[in-house]
């Protein structure tokens, strides 16, 4: 009975050595199972604010590629307003050039005859 008790005893000490080792192996993994957690999450936290950032420059330069496009539209409508303005004043000077060089040419016939009746 001594031994079946010592025997019983053995296996009772047996069994709470491997029952706080089982216990010690799972705080183990528990606890690297957090670390890993925690690492993954900041590696999610960086990459969130990584895209944050991203989405942030691609907002400005969007902006910045908006006004452009909007200063690029006023130029050209400046710059055709000019076309319209200059090609008005070339015809106008044009037309000024014409008259003048007819009516010189109409006073240089008039002296013409003025000066062959006075000849004749």
């Amino acid at each position: 009975e001594a031994r079946v008790t010592d025997h019983a005893q053995a296996l009772q000490r047996e069994l709470e050595s491997v029952g706080q080792r089982a216990e010690n192996d799972l705080k183990l993994m528990t606890a690297r199972l957090e670390a890993e957690m925690k690492q993954k999450e900041g590696e999610l936290l960086e990459r969130k604010r990584e895209m944050v950032k991203y989405e942030n420059a691609e907002t400005k330069v969007t902006k910045e590629l908006t006004e452009l496009r909007e200063k690029v539209r006023t130029q050209e409508l400046e710059l055709t307003k000019m076309q319209s303005t200059s090609v008005m004043t070339f015809e106008r000077t044009q037309r000024e050039a014409e008259t003048s060089q007819n009516d010189k040419t109409r006073q240089l016939a008039d002296r013409q005859r003025e000066a062959e009746a006075a000849k004749a």
